[in-house]
């Protein structure tokens, strides 16, 4: 589950969003096939007066991060959000993995907060049998399953509460919308196969260019944690961090900005590493050629260094991994 703080600066005075992400039988297939899902609710939901008495807002839509259309879809394994200042510039990075044991993929997809949004807002709902869309004309007004929102209020509706019973009914009936959320890049911007991956978190880093990069901490099956970057449009692992000796699945994936550490978990304890390990590259070139958006070459100390507290004299060269730049071997 995922917080989203939609209400701050609202000029319709909207609420805050809890998204959910989780896998279930897909009722639009005529086999058992299972699919991922993105869900919604509203913070401030109260739950109606006689009809569905928990939850007004529950509203879902299937979350796409295929190769080809051909393909099963594959299940989300874990999702973290990189926030903004500005909520709707926040990304969801998703893990999932393929739906079949004899596939060894797992896939990384990302999606813009602001697009999930819209389509719960603007989206056409699925019939009951989800094998076709509700006319518009039967869709009572609010719209069912929206937050309370100043258009509600000018109709008397303050809250959940003060809902028709004729719109609970409808959207216990068709909480799933038509639209699949697509990912920001049209597809995967990871795509590996061996062991499966299993969580992940994100960071954002400013590099020596100016530009913020957006470094992806990818755990694994086999107690690796991989670590990727998307440099022109072409993700690179840069780094694979083993963390513990035995092959154990991590199980939890945390990020601490303000440390610099990831937090991993496992069967076997926790373990503690730090984003990046500048020092461990020797000489410029190994630290040119790591491509680490966090380390840069410092041509005052002779050392490879955290990018924010370099001097103004530092070597990095993420895009093209050019080394030229660096001195040579005795100056």
């Amino acid at each position: 589950m995922e917080f989203v703080g939609e209400s701050f600066e609202s000029q319709d005075g909207d609420d805050d969003k809890i998204y959910l992400f989780y896998s279930e039988s897909g009722a639009e297939y005529d086999s058992t096939v299972v699919v991922s899902r993105v869900a919604r609710v509203c913070k401030g939901d109260m739950g109606g007066r006689n009809t569905l008495r928990q939850w007004t807002s529950f509203l879902k839509a299937s979350l796409d991060c295929s190769l080809s259309e051909a393909s099963l879809p594959p299940i989300v394994q874990d999702v973290f959000q990189l926030k903004n200042d500005d909520w709707r510039k926040s990304v969801f990075y998703a893990v999932f993995t393929a739906p079949s044991s004899l596939s060894q993929h797992s896939f990384v997809c990302a999606y813009n907060v602001s697009a999930i949004r819209d389509i719960f807002n603007e989206g056409k709902f699925k019939t009951f049998d989800a094998k076709s869309v509700v006319p518009a004309k039967e869709v009572p007004v609010p719209r069912p399953g929206a937050c309370i929102n100043n258009v509600e209020r000018d109709m008397e509706i303050t809250s959940s509460l003060d809902l028709s019973e004729k719109s609970l009914e409808f959207i216990r009936a068709h909480p799933l919308i038509d639209e699949t959320v697509q990912p920001m890049a049209g597809g995967p911007l990871l795509v590996v196969k061996g062991p499966l991956l299993t969580r992940i978190v994100v960071d954002c880093i400013m590099a020596l260019d100016g530009q913020n990069y957006s470094v992806m901490f990818v755990g694994t099956e086999n107690g690796y944690v991989n670590k990727a970057v998307n440099y022109g449009g072409e993700m690179f692992i840069i780094e694979e961090i083993q963390l513990y000796e035995e092959p154990v699945p991590i199980s939890t994936l945390h990020l601490s900005e303000s440390k610099g550490q990831i937090y991993a978990g496992s069967e076997f304890g926790a373990v503690q590493m730090p984003v990046s390990n500048c020092s461990r590259h020797a000489s410029c070139v190994d630290c040119v050629l790591a491509r680490d958006p966090y380390c840069a070459w410092d041509l005052a100390t002779k050392q490879c260094s955290s990018v924010t507290g370099v001097s103004n004299t530092a070597l990095q060269s993420l895009k093209e991994g050019d080394c030229t730049q660096c001195p040579q071997p005795g100056k």
